[in-house]
């Protein structure tokens, strides 16, 4: 396995997408520092873009 792409929930069951060979794998056979770097990597993703957001929507609010 190279790295985590993805992850959904299914039967509530967290499977994760893979770029090893395409796939979904059950997290109990995935290694727990690869879920945690997965993690990581989602969580400043998700930072970056609310700051993009925000930063956008400031510069489109006019002040009167």
């Amino acid at each position: 396995m190279r790295t985590i792409l993805d992850d959904v929930l299914f039967n509530g069951k967290t499977l994760f997408l893979t770029s090893w060979e395409p796939t979904l794998e059950l997290a109990e056979n995935l290694s727990s520092n690869e879920i945690k770097k997965y993690h990581q990597r989602t969580r400043r993703k998700v930072e970056r873009d609310y700051i993009e957001v925000e930063a956008s929507q400031e510069k489109t609010t006019l002040y009167y």
